[in-house]
């Protein structure tokens, strides 16, 4: 069972914070990669569900996203929500291209030996840049993962130098 705080109280089976260790990290990253985590009630070792890794962009926190956990719970879905390198507490080196591999590396290796998740049922949901790292999750691990969607994911020209030139200049929703 999860700790469960006062606020997560408030709902039947609340998402809650998970340490989850960084088997893959190189020195200079952080040893634990900090997720918020959820079960369906139904999800045991002899009843293992899917799980939807949630992966956050750059302006979004695992504690921002956990309120898609309840609309997977109600269809007996796990849940797990990680921040992107140089993002929130994602212990990734933001400055190493190679360190989003070894970061998932880690989560997804951590799925896999939860005996209550159905390692054949594993997908990642990204929103924006994290639609990107689910689409690179997509190429670089992709034996352990049953889908991937990219929500507003960059792809193609999305961080090359004429992109990288404009983007200061580009329209955001938010301003």
């Amino acid at each position: 069972m999860l700790p469960r705080t006062l606020v997560s109280r408030l709902r039947k089976q609340p998402l809650c914070q998970v340490i989850v260790p960084h088997t893959a990290a190189i020195e200079g990253e952080g040893s634990e990669i900090p997720m918020m985590f959820s079960l369906p009630e139904v999800a045991s070792s002899s009843h293992p569900v899917p799980v939807v890794l949630i992966i956050t962009g750059l302006d979004g926190y695992r504690t921002e996203l956990a309120v898609w956990g309840e609309g997977f719970r109600r269809n007996n879905v796990a849940v797990a929500v990680a921040e992107i390198p140089g993002t929130g507490d994602c212990p990734a080196a933001p400055n190493d291209p190679k360190s989003p591999d070894r970061l998932y590396t880690s989560i997804l290796g951590w799925l896999h030996s939860h005996p209550s998740i159905d390692s054949k049922r594993i997908c990642a949901w990204g929103f924006s840049t994290g639609g990107y790292y689910a689409i690179r999750l997509a190429h670089t691990h992709p034996g352990k993962l049953a889908g991937v969607v990219a929500l507003g994911g960059g792809c193609h020209h999305m961080f090359d130098e004429a992109w990288l030139e404009k983007v200061n200049n580009l329209e955001y929703p938010f301003e």
